[in-house]
């Protein structure tokens, strides 16, 4: 009896169990088909798309009401004409141009502006080379024939970046027939971060590990629409008295979805200790000011894709 309950037991270490035999049986069939046996990893918080070495170009105009249908219109004609050209000498990737609704905060005393230019540079072209395109002097995007025009002042003029994984850019014709259909609205932030390296780079990558990979669950479920996060490389030309900034923040919402409850869940899910909107706009108070804020509209009949 005892030695057919060893030879049992040799015969079971040796075989192993019944799960693990039909495990390494399978394994050993996909070996021998060449396959691949990996193991699933845990899920991980949404990466936005690859957005390094990419370049924008952003205007601040302040158009009065008298002049604002013919400065439009030259929008439409002369500026199309001269942002198409950079498209076709692969200086610009695409332009967006927004108008201000309403201003929910401003600095105060501070000049105002009504128009929001935002023209996005092709990969590898240089901001030297698209302000100097055609030999212009001037460091501006829409050109002078419509910015030299009474009753239209160019505020400021800058070049910026992508913060890292919170950029989810929507710029193709398909993009803009839905925002249309959607009644989609655009609020446009320029932040002030404290100006030191340290803060600079906190704020960075709290955006990066808070709300652009929570932008990444937000926006495929169509709780906002569009996320761009955006730090400044260089102040190009700035009007006396303008406020400063070193951040634009562009996002897309729904009607009625401004501040979406679902906001809380989603940070709460790329970052579980985070404590959710309290605890991530609760730690940039610190860090971070807002030199204006306002709710726009896009002309999407002024873009250029």
């Amino acid at each position: 009896m005892i030695r057919l309950m060893l030879a049992v037991g040799i015969a079971a270490l040796l075989l192993g169990s019944p799960g693990r035999t039909q495990e390494a049986a399978i394994s050993k069939r996909a070996e021998q088909k060449g396959a691949t046996i990996s193991t699933p990893s845990p899920p991980t918080a949404p990466m936005a798309p690859d957005a390094s070495g990419a370049l924008y170009v952003a205007e601040a105009i302040a158009v009065t009401p008298e002049t604002r249908d013919a400065f439009v219109d030259c929008l439409r004609s002369d500026a199309h004409r001269h942002w198409r050209s950079l498209q076709q000498a692969g200086l610009l990737a695409d332009v967006s141009v927004f108008e201000t609704w309403t201003v929910r905060e401003a600095t105060e005393g501070a000049p105002g502006w009504t128009i929001f230019v935002l023209s996005h540079l092709r990969p590898r072209a240089s901001a030297s080379a698209f302000f100097g395109f055609g030999g212009s002097r001037q460091k501006f995007s829409t050109p002078a024939s419509c910015t030299a025009r009474a009753g239209v002042e160019v505020r400021r003029v800058e070049v910026l970046q992508p913060t890292p994984n919170s950029s989810y850019p929507k710029a193709t014709l398909a993009d803009d027939a839905e925002a249309v259909a959607a009644n989609v609205q655009f609020v446009v932030e320029y932040i002030a971060v404290r100006d030191t390296p340290v803060s600079l780079d906190e704020y960075r990558n709290k955006m990066r590990a808070n709300m652009g990979a929570a932008m990444g669950l937000m926006i495929p479920q169509k709780v906002f629409f569009e996320f761009l996060a955006l730090e400044t490389v260089s102040v190009e030309f700035s009007q006396p008295g303008m406020p400063a900034w070193n951040n634009i923040h562009v996002r897309g919402f729904y009607p009625g979805k401004a501040a979406p409850p679902e906001t809380d869940a989603a940070l709460r899910h790329v970052n579980p200790g985070g404590g959710g909107s309290a605890g991530f706009f609760g730690s940039l108070k610190a860090i971070r000011t807002k030199a204006r804020e306002d709710v726009t509209c896009a002309l999407f009949d002024l873009a250029v894709r």
